[in-house]
């Protein structure tokens, strides 16, 4: 016959339990780069590239493609609209004719 130990006390049950502190990630922070928005800026240039006004489309977008989707229906209406993949911004010949306009994203 095998004999078991005795069987502990019910103290240990009442003592609260303390969890050690989780360390590595903040769960708050990921969340919030996760769901970074985005905004639409517009920049209007002068016939040496230089920003003249500087105006954000008071809407944050959710998702990156969204904000793209904008300017193609911004850009669609202008002048020699361009794409610059390489620093993802869009230009083109303003309505008035003497200035460029870029569209560019930024997080917010």
């Amino acid at each position: 016959m095998v004999s078991l130990p005795p069987f502990p006390s019910q103290d240990w049950a009442l003592q609260p339990r303390i969890a050690p502190p989780i360390r590595g990630f903040s769960f708050p922070t990921v969340l919030a780069e996760a769901e970074m928005p985005f905004q639409v800026v517009e920049l209007r240039l002068d016939a040496n590239d230089k920003v003249i006004d500087r105006r954000a489309i008071p809407y944050p977008y959710g998702q990156h493609l969204d904000a793209v989707e904008t300017i193609k229906k911004l850009i669609k209406s202008l002048k020699e609209p361009h794409h610059d993949a390489g620093s993802d911004c869009w230009s083109a010949i303003a309505k008035d004719g003497k200035a460029r306009v870029k569209f560019i994203i930024e997080g917010i």
